[in-house]
């Protein structure tokens, strides 16, 4: 009878990241406002009380890497 709803929100990130020859590092953080918020949910003809509809999307995360470039571009 569409009588749930979840409410409004924002996510915020930052990423950044550097060239040096054939390797790329980079930095990715996301949701810095740790923010709990709905990121995705599942639709039920018939839902109980204890059913799961609705599913959380990740909380703070800090992500580094290096990407490597072979060959020639």
């Amino acid at each position: 009878a569409n009588t749930t709803e979840a409410p409004g929100y924002a996510v915020w990130g930052l990423s950044a990241g550097v060239d040096a020859g054939n390797a790329r590092f980079f930095v990715d953080a996301r949701n810095l406002t740790d923010e709990n918020y709905v990121a995705t949910f599942s639709t039920a003809t018939l839902a109980t009380p204890a059913s799961a509809l609705y599913y959380p999307g990740e909380t703070r995360a800090l992500y580094a890497g290096v990407t490597l470039r072979f060959g020639t571009r």
